[in-house]
């Protein structure tokens, strides 16, 4: 949809924020970073808590931390990184694409990251192969306008004027025919046609999504998609409309669709596998707005694992992890991160010690296949088909032993089994999650982990389902459940966990609102955030905003950064006391109005159309810049260098960050209650 910036100057864009707040932030789905700061005093993120019977005490190893990123909600979209091979394949279909009949619906949601093209168009969507093969295609072109049709055998296309589609923002796409002419709407509104063409009638074709006809890096489509439905039966749009405000479902005529999950799935009627290749991923970043905020016991959180090191370990139990018994179900969400193993497997769940005294191991190998058993004493294991387990999207899985066999379930589908097996009654064994069998950094387990419950009585699941759509909760038989919801400091956008390194923590001795606030000592303390793609701001327009009160001033303090290395940037403050901006290896912005201690300012760095401008209380402070940078790395430490050093002492409340939207492009008026949750 279109944003729009022209709000007069002394406002406060689009919250009211002048006498009262609304109840919901507009742009909230911009939103991909909204830290409140409330909670308990001395909370962090690093006191994990099983919510089984048994409430097992858990250590944890490593800077294992814990937070908000769930495989929960619906509001999804995949990731194309402009690669040469990102791809999202269907298998052929005489009917799914077939657009040849007398109406038809083809719509999604894009947000487009790539700038420039070497040549040729970036066929987004197509039907069929290349040549006379080609059912039909839509395609962005080198000027940024959208054409539909067929490339060859002489058919009419339907093409918007250049530049239609903006970069860097969520805009809906339909293609819509009916009456013999086609229509394409942008946001509801029409920008192409009525057109008169006539699609040839499909064969059995396949489809792709994010493919391209030349094949080179700079014209495969970068940027997010979000749900691509075809309906073959029905214009669902013939004049202008509202675009959809929640997901898509699967109306009479729809099919395909997909780009709306945690997960690579359609969810027509006509369920299609997908193939995937290249880096193609699912992000939590999406196209609408949340109904409500962040509550634990229906988004859930998740455990984030470095790969180095990271580990969480339980105490010994002859009961808790035993699977000796008649029946019982291990089941978890995993979203794995890493690529390459050095040696061995990545043992992510283990009862038990190496060699003849493990109980069970559940593991991932190199070749991408999961494995359940033991690896010692000669005992059958069950394991999956190679390649089974995608990385970079969530993935619930699920061992199910009942009637003497063993069987595996990847999102409520059996992809290995039945086999029989006979597990070892358990001594009293301790219980690891994120544990490597060699130690090396390679193959510890680096990625996100949801949901793990044992169940030590009963087989949950003895045919095909559907995953959990909440957190697990503690049903009979539950010995172990950890749903990673202790967080202290939480992100309310639910794309970060963030890690409390040192004393870092929720402090109720200071708040801008709330009771709470986020404080750092200065001496070892920040947060760290986990390499995550929707905080990486790019090229379009973004507002980065937080509240900050200092303990003191020295030499240069980092508030929030990425990098000061290429296309990174700093937000911080000199010994002077005035807000600094630095960017790709310079200082871009410095603020001349000098800050006191031990007061709370708003501070604010907005990016609109290519300019840069720091606010300090709503009035903007010091000169403005042209920004160019593509800053491509993600946001990585709140409170310190990314490389150590220049370490904040004081609290900081309400720290958001808007990627793709300008909230303030004059003088405003700064907040003056707590940010938006939803």
């Amino acid at each position: 949809m279109p944003i729009p910036n022209s709000f007069a100057a002394g406002s406060a864009r689009a919250f009211g924020f002048l006498g009262s707040i609304s109840p919901s932030d507009p742009y909230f789905n911009y939103v991909t970073m909204l830290l409140p700061g409330n909670g308990t005093n001395g909370a962090q993120n690093n006191t994990f808590l099983d919510s089984s019977p048994n409430n097992l005490t858990i250590t944890r190893n490593g800077n294992t931390t814990q937070g908000t990123v769930a495989p929960f909600g619906n509001n999804w979209s995949n990731l194309f990184a402009g690669e040469l091979l990102d791809l999202m394949g269907f298998p052929s279909s005489s009917t799914a694409y077939n657009l040849s009949g007398a109406a038809w619906t083809v719509q999604f949601w894009v947000y487009p990251l790539l700038t420039t093209f070497s040549d040729g168009e970036c066929r987004l969507l197509m039907a069929g192969a290349n040549g006379n093969n080609t059912a039909w295609v839509l395609g962005i072109q080198p000027n940024y306008s959208l054409t539909f049709g067929v490339p060859f055998g002489g058919i009419t296309n339907i093409a918007t004027s250049a530049g239609a589609l903006a970069r860097n923002t969520w805009t809906h796409v339909a293609v819509v025919y009916s009456g013999g002419t086609a229509r394409i709407y942008l946001n509801g509104v029409s920008v192409a046609g009525p057109t008169a063409i006539t699609l040839p009638t499909s064969a059995s074709v396949s489809f792709k999504i994010g493919y391209d006809n030349v094949g080179t890096v700079s014209t495969r489509f970068h940027g997010y998609i979000s749900n691509v439905a075809i309906n073959t039966t029905t214009a669902l749009y013939t004049s202008a409309f509202t675009p959809p405000a929640a997901p898509l479902t699967a109306v009479s005529g729809t099919g395909l669709l997909t780009c709306q999950s945690n997960r690579f799935v359609d969810n027509s009627t006509n369920a299609f596998g997908i193939g995937i290749n290249g880096n193609v991923t699912v992000q939590r970043f999406g196209p609408f707005n949340p109904s409500a905020s962040y509550a634990p016991n229906v988004d859930g959180g998740s455990g984030y694992f470095d790969g180095s090191g990271d580990l969480l370990t339980f105490p010994s139990s002859s009961t808790a992890y035993n699977l000796s018994g008649s029946a019982w179900t291990i089941q978890f969400w995993v979203y794995p991160l890493l690529t390459t193993f050095s040696d061995g497997a990545c043992r992510v769940l283990m009862a038990g010690a190496n060699g003849n005294n493990t109980a069970w191991v559940l593991a991932i190998e190199p070749n991408y296949s999961i494995s359940f058993g033991v690896p010692f004493g000669g005992i059958t294991n069950i394991a999956t088909a190679a390649g089974t387990l995608a990385r970079s999207t969530w993935t619930h899985v699920a061992i199910v032993y009942s009637g003497g066999t063993a069987r595996i379930y990847f999102n409520g589908v059996s992809v290995a089994g039945p086999t029989a097996i006979t597990l070892p009654v358990s001594s009293n064994v301790s219980f690891k999650i994120g544990f490597d069998n060699v130690g090396t950094v390679s193959t510890n387990y680096n990625g996100y982990i949801s949901n793990v419950a044992i169940n030590t009585t009963t087989a949950l699941y003895t045919s095909a389902f559907t995953p959990p759509t909440l957190p697990l909760t503690a049903v009979s038989g539950t010995s172990l459940l950890l749903n990673f919801t202790n967080a202290g400091i939480i992100d309310n956008a639910e794309m970060n966990n963030l890690e409390t390194v040192g004393n870092a923590q929720i402090s109720t001795a200071q708040s801008k609102f709330g009771g709470g606030s986020m404080a750092f000592d200065g001496t070892g303390d920040w947060l760290q955030i986990p390499p995550n793609v929707p905080t990486v701001l790019g090229t379009g327009d973004f507002t980065i905003e937080f509240w900050a009160r200092f303990s003191g001033f020295y030499n240069f303090i980092t508030l929030l950064c990425s990098t000061r290395g290429a296309n990174g940037f700093n937000i911080g403050s000199q010994a002077s006391a005035q807000i600094v901006w630095y960017a790709n290896g310079a200082e871009r912005v410095r603020g001349t109005t000098s800050m006191s201690t031990n007061v709370w300012y708003h501070i604010a760095f907005v990016r609109y159309n290519g300019v840069l401008k720091g606010y300090l209380n709503g009035v903007q402070d010091g000169t403005t810049y042209t920004d160019s940078i593509n800053y491509s790395t993600p946001v990585i430490r709140i409170g310190n260098l990314e490389t150590g050093g220049e370490e904040f002492n004081g609290f900081m409340d309400d720290i958001r960050i808007t990627r793709g939207y300008a909230r303030y492009t004059a003088n405003f008026t700064p907040p003056s209650q707590p940010l938006p949750t939803k």
